[in-house]
């Protein structure tokens, strides 16, 4: 029988040596835990709340991130093009996801607001319609990255090649429209 645990609060727990077994984990809180490194095969995480918490490095393959919602965590190197695409809706708020892959992933609509995605792989992603507002995406990886209707007013560090990806109706500041010009090496000066 696979394991089932709901509505429970981790607070301040060390996951990396009692790690989460495998099964379903619904409607759980997780505030200040460890969970650096952990792998997380074979867990279900759905309408979750993530606090405070360092994922950085957990291996997500074959897991599954339904509505699962993530505030101020550090997150550094995750796959999350490996997490099973069916069981895959997440949003961000103020987190730290350098390093990160998010390869061909279907994120229309997802929320990443605030967020440091230094050198994140973001090719071949659906983020149409996703909220990207206030992010630093130095050294972000975009080409046939879907981002029509995307909002990145406040965005910094991105070069996007309006000629390798889609942006119909995307959102941009005006201090950001540089980083959409580069691959024209067109100068823009004050």
């Amino acid at each position: 029988m696979a394991h089932y645990t709901e509505n429970k609060i981790f607070k301040n727990v060390d996951l990396r040596a009692d790690a989460l077994k495998p099964g379903e984990y619904l409607e759980c809180t997780f505030s200040g835990c460890n969970l650096g490194g952990v792998n997380l095969n074979g867990v279900t995480l759905a309408g979750c709340q993530f606090q405070d918490c360092d994922l950085s490095l957990a291996l997500l393959e074959g897991s599954g991130l339904r509505d699962v919602r993530f505030t101020t965590c550090k997150m550094l190197g995750l796959r999350f093009d490996l997490v099973r695409p069916l069981l895959f809706e997440v949003g961000f708020t103020d987190c730290i996801l350098d390093l990160s892959s998010f390869f061909g992933c279907a994120m229309a609509r997802a929320e990443l607001l605030r967020c440091s995605l230094r050198e994140v792989d973001l090719v071949g992603a659906n983020l149409s319609g996703a909220d990207l507002r206030e992010c630093d995406l130095t050294g972000a990886m975009f080409e046939a990255t879907r981002l029509e209707r995307a909002d990145l007013r406040g965005a910094r560090g991105f070069v996007i090649s309006p000629d390798k990806n889609r942006l119909k109706k995307a959102k941009f500041s005006s201090d950001g429209l540089s980083g959409l010009l580069t691959d024209y090496e067109i100068v823009i000066s004050d």
